[in-house]
């Protein structure tokens, strides 16, 4: 994790060399950090390791604007871009048309339960069992 300025001066060439040196690992690592980068740029990214989340500072330089939750106990990526995002009343609508209402599993006695999947021929020629859910294929 680096951060830096990202301001390589016109300077001499040893310190030249190592102001780039320390600007390179921060772009690198997206500005990994606790705390927000010294000096910060309209698009630029930063990684903040205190809240786990990947930011992006906003056109008019004055916001960080969350693009994605980082875990890094895990190696995932939850997007949360599309958190603030308005679904409208007609696509709403369809969306919970598509759910089953009706439709439920429940397991009264204790016990195994197996899931089959397989051809209807295949179905047809079994002995069903009230502890197995079959599933056939299209």
């Amino acid at each position: 994790m680096s951060q830096n300025d990202l301001n390589i001066a016109n300077q001499s060439g040893a310190s030249f060399r190592a102001d780039l040196n320390n600007a390179l690992p921060a772009i690198s690592s997206l500005s990994a950090g606790a705390t927000e980068p010294p000096v910060m740029f309209a698009y630029m990214w930063w990684a903040d390791t205190t809240s786990g989340n990947l930011k992006q500072r906003n056109a008019a330089n004055t916001a960080w604007v969350v693009k994605f939750k980082l875990d890094q106990a895990y190696n995932n990526v939850e997007n949360t871009a599309d958190v603030d995002k308005v679904v409208s009343s007609a696509t709403q609508t369809l969306i919970d048309g598509k759910e089953a209402t009706d439709t439920k599993i429940v397991r009264v006695a204790s016990g195994t339960l197996s899931l089959w999947t397989g051809t209807q021929t295949a179905y047809d020629a079994l002995t069903p069992n009230a502890n197995t859910l079959y599933f056939i294929e299209a």
